[in-house]
């Protein structure tokens, strides 16, 4: 059995090149009548701008987000290799760098896998040159757990052999870190108890002492301010007591019409127990709560 193909017309009938737009053509009808306006163009400005500054205007704000991004990486990419910083200043530059570049790479990477491995990777050299610094400082935090896992980094999608080289150290150095810390999983950020990290560095840090005079002195200040919020307390409690005793012996005051006298009487406007329940009603006092947790008090933390 064969299929006829019948021939096609040389020439299209008017009716094949009608459209019918029902639901679009007032959509269409708007912006072919909004392109039609005439626009007035400014003859004054001709000439103010040079070469340089169109260039400048020329780029998109796209382009210019992207070039502060770059910016941004060689800073990092610099302050990375820089060896003669004291680990204070790699702790605290770290830090600043980490908050801006998320700030600034984050929206512009958002969606492009590619580029937000970028901005991991980045940001996991910049952790590792600030979490060698704070051990440096603080040789007990290398006793716990790192919280990042070498494994975690497998999914980046990474286009160079350099950038392939930066992840491998990265995951070495986090494997390190956990073999230092001899298969614990405890990291600084787990709740306080015995054996973290709060109450490893409350009593054995080199600052011990002068975190234990730190607590003494806002427990001194605590003290003072529960006695002084107890006076409070009590103070507004009498007067509290005094005004509800005075409103409940009295009662409202209620005028007649001296012109009108069958008209009902009205509430008088300076009535005095309504001054009163208004002055209950305003009295308040603020909780007071201990700046330290009793239950971690209690534990000596």
């Amino acid at each position: 059995m064969t299929k006829t193909i019948p021939p096609l017309p040389k020439q299209a009938s008017f009716k094949d090149m009608k459209l019918n737009l029902k639901m679009s053509g007032i959509t269409l009808n708007k912006i072919w009548r909004g392109y039609s306006k005439p626009f007035k163009f400014n003859t004054g400005r001709q000439g103010t701008t040079n070469i340089a500054q169109a260039a400048k205007q020329h780029l998109s704000s796209f382009a210019l987000e992207h070039f502060k991004l770059i910016d941004k990486e060689l800073t990092i990419t610099s302050f990375c290799h820089e060896q003669s910083f004291l680990p204070h200043t790699k702790v605290v530059g770290a830090a600043a760098l980490i908050n801006g570049y998320l700030r600034q790479a984050f929206r512009a990477y958002d969606g492009i896998p590619e580029l937000k491995s970028t901005l991991i990777l980045n940001i996991m050299d910049l952790w590792v040159i600030m979490d060698k610094a704070a051990c440096a400082i603080y040789p007990i935090l290398t006793e716990f757990h790192p919280v990042f896992r070498p494994e975690m980094l497998d999914v980046l999608l990474l286009s160079t052999f350099d950038d392939v080289k930066r992840l491998q150290k990265i995951q070495v150095y986090l494997q390190d870190r956990i073999s230092a810390c001899q298969g614990s999983t405890i990291s600084i950020f787990d709740d306080p108890v015995r054996g973290s990290f709060g109450h490893r560095f409350y009593d054995d840090s080199d600052m011990s002492d002068e975190m234990k005079d730190l607590r003494e002195s806002i427990e001194a200040w605590a003290t003072h301010l529960r006695d002084s919020k107890e006076k409070e307390w009590k103070t507004k409690s009498e007067e509290y007591s005094r005004l509800s005793n005075v409103i409940d012996d009295s009662t409202c005051v209620y005028m007649v019409d001296e012109d009108n006298p069958h008209l009902p009487p009205y509430h008088d406007r300076d009535c005095r127990r309504c001054y009163l329940k208004r002055q209950l009603k305003r009295i308040s006092i603020l909780a007071y709560e201990h700046p330290l947790l009793l239950i971690l008090m209690s534990r000596k933390l």
